[in-house]
């Protein structure tokens, strides 16, 4: 998780689209999963829905509506 965390924390576009990806992929696992990217990945994926790269903002926002399957809608 550090290294994908860093890949989405670093300054390469196309690296963070990827690892955000990464990130719904694990999203969508099992609930101690989806934990795992809330608990390593959660500021970044905050900060990053305001952010001015259009493309990610739609990746972290899809992450964030996994996370509300897991934890909103059972």
């Amino acid at each position: 998780m550090p290294c994908l965390v860093g890949l989405l924390s670093g300054l390469e576009p196309n690296l963070q689209l990827d690892a955000a990806w990464c990130l719904t992929n694990m999203a969508a696992g099992t609930d101690e999963q989806a934990l795992v990217v809330i608990k390593h990945a959660g500021a970044y994926l905050v900060t990053y829905l305001s952010s001015g790269n259009t493309p990610l903002q739609v990746i972290v926002a899809h992450v964030f509506s996994v996370l509300w399957f897991h934890f909103c809608e059972h």
